[in-house]
Order: structure tokens, then sequence, then C-alpha cells
């Protein structure tokens, strides 16, 4: 029985030292994978070029204040809309407090 706890002992020790290294040794991997991808020729990521890329409109979220320029005009815009949507927020939140129903 006692040849089989020292057994039992040993392998422990070994594998939480192996599993100790392997962690510590994954974060540091991590950290510096761009130094070990560039030290073994390794490459992440590959950029294809799109033949018809210039034809496609890539701007998602189109701006409702003029063309997208700063300019006095689009900004004026802007404010005005700010100013409605702070007032409008400030009802909303007035209307929430004042229609306060106990639970």
């Amino acid at each position: 029985m006692r040849k089989l706890t020292k057994l039992w002992a040993g392998l422990s020790a070994t594998f939480a030292v192996l599993l100790s290294v392997t962690l510590i040794g994954s974060n540091i991997a991590n950290q510096y994978s761009d130094v070990l991808n560039d030290a073994l020729g390794l490459q992440t990521t590959i950029t294809v070029p799109d033949p018809n890329a210039a034809s496609v409109d890539t701007e998602y979220y189109k701006t409702s204040f003029g063309d997208g320029q700063f300019n006095e005009a689009n900004l004026k815009l802007l404010a005005e809309f700010t100013k409605k949507q702070t007032q409008d927020e400030m009802r909303e939140g007035a209307a929430l407090l004042y229609n306060r129903t106990p639970l």
C-alpha cells in the first residue's frame, strides 16, 4: 500500500508541474503570438481584393443630417435633433415617474 501512495504522489506532483507550465506557457504564447508567427514565418490573415469593390456601397448607416460632411448646416441639423431628442427623453422620464405605481 505504501508503494502505491508514493506512486500517486509522484504522478500528482508531475502533472501539477506540467499543468502549471502549460498554463503559463499558453498565456505567454498568446501574448507574443505576433512575434512567434513572424519567427516561424506564419501568416494568419490573407487579404483577397474584390474587383467589384469600387461599385459596392459599404456605408451601412447613412446619416440623416445632410450629406455627412461637417459643415455649419449639417451641424445645425444635428444640434436641433439632439435638443428634440433630449426633450423627448425628459418627457418620457417624467411620465414614468408620474405614473409610478407601487408593487
